[in-house]
């Protein structure tokens, strides 16, 4: 490698993953600190682990009264009621009632009775949840927010833009496998991005250039969940589960980033299945994705042909191109 394409790498944990920023930027050219600091922020006013943060202060709100929050909090908010109605629901906010019962910690596991998931659920409805401005209220009590879809890509996405606006001109930032690109590599050579394989741990399963695309966005059931005799249980939860013959394990969004979110996001394609799917890439043109059903059959956007290496493997599987058009 040469001088002019040394890189630069910071790590930290946050937002409950693993971060990184690297970059070919000059050494001490630019400090990494105001990317670290919107991480840290959004974490602050979305973490419905810490009894101090303004999306705790909703919850405890709720049925009650209205709550004031952070400007950066109610465009958050915004996003997710977006992405909720667009998608019918698949993602819906407002599951916090159900995450909470739930605990996927190595030592400290909690599967919730069934009792105690049908009550949860009842209470989940993005409808229930109104935003104006920056005014926020949960209509029932014991309703809760979960912003764990969606606050970790907001912040991946305003911290590739402060990434621009310091001057940072060739960088990857990598949020636990979702990733924004600024600029291109040196020499002007497009970023090439790994997508995990979903049953094969330490393994990719494609590789993509991105010619066209500056974001990627990888949502499955195995990147956290827990074990209980036979049975399997994803970190990903909606109240409306595919049919069993559709299901999706794993789903990446390759994507030009703009000023607002995606109307819809990998934790919705996951609960909505293949089907479904397929419908949502319909009406949404400029996104590509990725998509791996439970029989190992992989499922990708025509956009993509040209700009995909799927890796071989001992696993067996069966790849498609299809044309949205015909979906």
């Amino acid at each position: 490698m040469s001088v002019a394409e040394t890189c630069y790498i910071e790590s930290k944990c946050g937002m409950g993953t693993f971060l990184r920023v690297m970059s070919f930027t000059k050494e001490n050219e630019h400090s990494f600190t105001p990317i670290w600091e919107v991480f840290e922020n959004v974490e602050r006013l979305c973490s419905r682990f810490s009894s101090d943060s303004q999306l705790s202060l909703i919850n405890k709100m709720a049925g009650q009264e209205r709550v004031q929050v952070d400007e950066k909090l109610a465009k958050i908010l915004l996003a997710a009621q977006r992405i909720s109605a667009f998608t019918d629901g698949a993602f819906d906010a407002t599951v916090g009632a159900v995450t909470s019962l739930w605990s996927m910690k190595p030592h400290d596991v909690k599967i919730p009775t069934e009792i105690e998931q049908k009550a949860a659920e009842s209470l989940v409805n993005y409808r229930w949840f109104d935003i104006k401005g920056r005014d926020a209220f949960l209509a029932k009590e014991k309703m809760k927010l979960d912003l764990g879809g969606i606050a970790k890509e907001f912040a991946l996405h305003e911290a590739a833009e402060t990434a621009t606006k310091i001057g940072v001109g060739s960088a990857i930032i990598d949020a636990g496998g979702d990733v924004c690109t600024i600029g291109a590599k040196p020499n002007n050579r497009p970023w090439r991005i790994g997508i995990q394989h979903p049953r094969r741990a330490k393994t990719l399963l494609a590789s993509v250039v991105l010619q066209n695309w500056d974001t990627v966005e990888t949502s499955g059931d195995y990147q956290r969940f827990i074990k209980d005799g036979d049975k399997v249980y994803s970190h990903i939860f909606s109240v409306r589960q595919a049919d069993v013959s559709e299901k999706l394990i794993s789903a990446t969004l390759i994507y030009r980033r703009q000023h607002e979110l995606l109307p819809i996001n990998g934790a919705a394609f996951i609960a909505s299945g293949l089907a479904k799917s397929k419908a949502f890439l319909e009406m949404l043109p400029n996104v590509e994705a990725i998509l791996v059903t439970d029989a190992m059959q992989v499922f990708i956007t025509e956009g993509l042909r040209g700009y995909i290496h799927i890796l071989p493997h001992q696993m067996r599987h069966q790849t498609f191109i299809f044309n949205r058009r015909a979906c």
